[in-house]
């Protein structure tokens, strides 16, 4: 993207306004880490960048491992900035990561005149999904991306400081159970719901997802399509948790485009009620 960025590009993205984030210092390009990566940070990236409204933060790589410094990390905008530099963060050059962990954004373009990337709205009233226009997959597929409300929820919305806005990347859910701590692990990424597969799929992984959905400990690790086979991409396979990563995504596992899984396999989690 041209300079009038004042600092920030988007890398690996097959378009101007998605991509790995990347930002200049001391004449010097390198990337951002997703160590606190979330939505107000996409948006100043977007906004930044004149790429209209942002529709996503990934993680994780999506966008494909950098190269160079890392420049930023634990990166905490509340959304206004005009800049990203002007964000809290540890200090340029100051991080613990690698290009594993580089932070991307997902943005709509304001130049995309079929709003491919429409923000989404969440009915407060009902329990039906709400839809965005079909459009082009960040990887390049042509899918339906999804937001879907979560009612009630008071403590555990995913959705930061906007209840309007989808979740961000690595947000939770458990769907088809009694209650909102069971069901079938599924995970907010590259702008829409997917599935977890259930090779090698144990109790210490549920133990993740209970705590980040603010539950209690973890009773059960199905798997097998237990409650019901999900649809879209299956996101996580091969989940090796120790039981106390903060987030499901932080567990070492395969690339969400490398697994050998479908949605027979999807894995679920029960967890008590606190």
């Amino acid at each position: 993207r041209p300079p009038a960025g004042g600092g920030v590009r988007l890398a690996n993205g097959n378009g101007s306004c998605r991509g790995r984030v990347e930002v200049r210092h001391g004449g010097t390009w390198g990337t951002v880490c997703d160590d606190d990566w979330d939505f107000p940070d996409a948006q100043v990236v977007c906004r930044q960048l004149g790429c209209g409204p942002a529709v996503s933060a990934t993680v994780l790589g999506s966008f494909g491992y950098g190269s160079g410094p890392v420049l930023l990390d634990n990166v905490g905008c509340d959304g206004h900035e005009a800049r990203l530099a002007d964000c809290f963060h540890l200090g340029w050059g100051q991080h613990n990561c690698g290009h594993h962990e580089d932070a991307g954004v997902v943005c709509r373009g304001a130049d995309d005149s079929g709003d491919h990337f429409q923000e989404a709205t969440v009915a407060t009233t009902t329990s039906a999904p709400t839809h965005l226009e079909d459009g082009e997959h960040p990887m390049g597929a042509s899918v339906e991306k999804r937001c879907s409300p979560w009612p009630g929820l008071a403590g555990t919305s995913p959705f930061s400081s906007t209840p309007s806005r989808c979740p961000t990347a690595g947000f939770l859910r458990l769907v088809n159970g009694s209650h909102r701590c069971e069901g079938r692990v599924e995970m907010f990424y590259l702008s829409q719901w997917g599935t977890v597969c259930d090779d090698a799929w144990d109790l210490r992984d549920a133990e993740v997802v209970c705590r980040q959905l603010g539950c209690g400990s973890a009773v059960a690790a199905w798997g097998e399509a237990r409650y019901g086979p999900g649809t879209g991409y299956i996101f996580l396979d091969n989940l090796k948790c120790k039981g106390s990563e903060p987030a499901l995504l932080r567990c070492s596992h395969i690339r969400w485009d490398v697994h050998n899984c479908d949605h027979s396999e999807d894995a679920s989690a029960v967890c008590s009620l606190l």
